[in-house]
This record gives C-alpha cells, structure tokens and sequence, in this order.
C-alpha cells in the first residue's frame, strides 16, 4: 500500500482543523492483516520558498482505524527510512502522517505500508 504526503506549518487551530478532516469516511481506507505493520517511507523538509531546507523537521506516520498508532519520529532528511508501527489487528485503515516539529515549512514525500 503506497501513500503520497504533503504537510505544511500551520498554526495550531489549523492544525488541529486537519487532525478533524483527518477522520471523515472520504478517506481512502486500506485492508491490513493482524500482523505487526511498518512503513517505508522518504521525506524531505522544504523553505517558503519551496527550495529543500538546510534545518530538517520530523514527521510520524499512522495507522488509523479507531485509535491511531504512529511511529517514533522520523527525519525528514530525503533518506528512506523504515520505522515500525506496531501489531495491528485485521481490518481497514486510513494512512496518517503528521508534521512533528516546528522546523521548516513543508515536509514532502512518499512510503508504504509494509507487513
């Protein structure tokens, strides 16, 4: 299962704006096994300006079905990185990737879920 992302530093409301779209059913769901998933996943940090950014942010991925379980942070350093995201239990979810610092103003980039 493949998934594109694009974050933004957005103010706090706004942000919190996004964590409730997040959870609206138009969200493209995933079947999974139980089974312990991981993601694959490149990301890099980006300026205003849309250059790549010297000061690396970090970011989380997720896997959401009714509570949502992310990753420890990753770098987004536009290296691959693999990060468990723990047991998952048979069903569908939606991917969640969340921007985790304040550094930088846009994280881009793409992963998979593995299992």
């Amino acid at each position: 299962m493949h998934y594109v992302f694009q974050l933004l530093q957005v103010p706090r409301v706004s942000a919190i704006l996004l964590i409730l779209l997040q959870a609206l059913p138009e969200q493209k769901k995933h079947k999974l096994n139980n089974d312990t998933a991981k993601t694959t996943v490149t990301g890099n940090t980006y300026n205003q300006a849309g250059n790549v950014s010297s000061s690396k942010s970090t970011f989380t991925v997720g896997l959401q079905k009714l509570l949502t379980t992310y990753t420890d942070p990753i770098a987004a350093d536009g290296f691959s990185h693999t990060k468990t995201i723990g047991k998952v239990s048979s069903g569908s979810y939606v991917v969640v990737v969340n921007k985790h610092s304040a550094t930088g103003y846009r994280v881009k980039g793409s992963g998979k879920i593995i299992q």
